[in-house]
């Protein structure tokens, strides 16, 4: 944590006429949480800032990166609490005549008898971490990355992780109520949580072929200002092409029925383990056949097939050497597939400007 945060920090609270446990006791932490604030090995979590902006009367900007000044009307405290943090400085801040300085002394002199304790509370209350771009403005009493025009980002178990990117205008956002995604620059926005999953276009045209926002949860699709029961509808008021038969066709389940039926009735358990690679196989030939690309059929093919052929070389015949070296023609492989599909775009594409 910064240095000049922990710094006022302990300046409040000694403005305040608390002590270290006194503060601890009305916040609900122990007296070492406290002293690794002011000794800025850490740094109060979102709900104890809170607390303490409310107990000294103050903004969360006052109370990270004001200085405290000694006649500051502004932190100030109700007759009740005032007696009451008078009696717990009297009973245990000030019952020898000791000033908070002496106290401090005190707490950096028993650090290695509470280390456990520390340890213990770091790993619960006290794990935050955060950053910013202006670092050294913080001694000077700015703001090191609340500010809206600062890159900042906070990493806490508790809020999670928030990250901004002020030149993208980007802002990122992973909770424990899932993943936010915005960008203040064009204003879109993308929320995944366990309540669903929401997009916003407000660049979008608004029309049905480019929705301004999508909604998705348990109830049913919204696209637009359309509701639909489930994505099936959804597809077919958008004109999407129906589900082709051979995605819908259980082939995973076929292969298993089928391995299980080799190992049963021919004990070949471990042979029949190269069944799996059809699946995957399967799904290429289908998308190479659906596209009508026989760059992508080699390219997907050939892969699965290699690493088929190494593993019964290697398990079944006991050889993974020398028939490790057929992965080394995979990248080549592709890098052909690759240029021949650039390739034929080419011709096509110069094909149709000259018609």
């Amino acid at each position: 944590m910064d240095k000049g945060i922990a710094r006022r920090l302990a300046a409040r609270r000694k403005q305040a006429g608390l002590s270290q446990e006194a503060l601890a006791d009305k916040l609900g932490v122990s007296r070492q949480a406290v002293s690794k604030w002011e000794r800025a090995e850490s740094l109060p979590d979102t709900d104890n800032l809170i607390a303490l902006a409310a107990l000294y009367g103050l903004t969360l900007d006052e109370l990270l990166w004001r200085e405290a000044d000694e006649n500051d009307s502004r932190v100030s405290q109700p007759a009740s609490d005032a007696a009451e943090t008078s009696g717990a400085s009297a009973g245990e801040g000030f019952s020898q005549g000791e000033p908070d300085a002496a106290e401090d002394d005190r707490d950096d002199g028993r650090r290695d008898s509470v280390a456990n304790d520390d340890q213990a509370e770091a790993s619960t209350d006290d794990a935050t971490f955060g950053f910013s771009r202006n670092d050294n403005d913080a001694e000077s009493g700015k703001n090191d990355g609340a500010d809206e025009g600062d890159d900042y980002a906070h990493v806490s178990f508790r809020d999670g992780i928030h990250v901004r990117d002020t030149k993208k205008g980007e802002e990122v956002h992973i909770g424990w109520s899932g993943v936010h995604v915005a960008n203040r620059k064009k204003g879109g926005e993308v929320h995944v949580g366990w309540d669903g999953v929401h997009v916003e276009q407000p660049n979008a045209s608004g029309t049905a072929d480019d929705p301004k926002s999508v909604h998705i949860d348990s109830s049913g699709v919204i696209i637009g200002e359309q509701y639909f029961e489930n994505w099936h509808e959804a597809h077919k008021a958008f004109g999407r092409k129906p589900e082709r038969a051979w995605r819908s066709f259980p082939f995973p389940l076929v292969v298993l029925v089928a391995y299980v039926l080799l190992g049963l009735l021919a004990n070949a358990w471990l042979p029949g383990l190269m069944l799996a690679f059809a699946v995957p196989a399967y799904y290429v030939i289908g998308n190479a056949w659906e596209k009508r690309r026989l760059s992508r059929l080699i390219g997907g093919l050939y892969p699965i097939g290699a690493i088929a052929w190494f593993c019964w070389m290697a398990f079944a015949l006991d050889q993974a050497h020398p028939a490790w070296v057929v992965f080394l023609t995979i990248p080549v492989v592709e890098i052909l597939c690759a240029w021949s599909r650039k390739t034929w775009k080419r011709r096509r594409k110069t094909k149709t400007s000259g018609q």
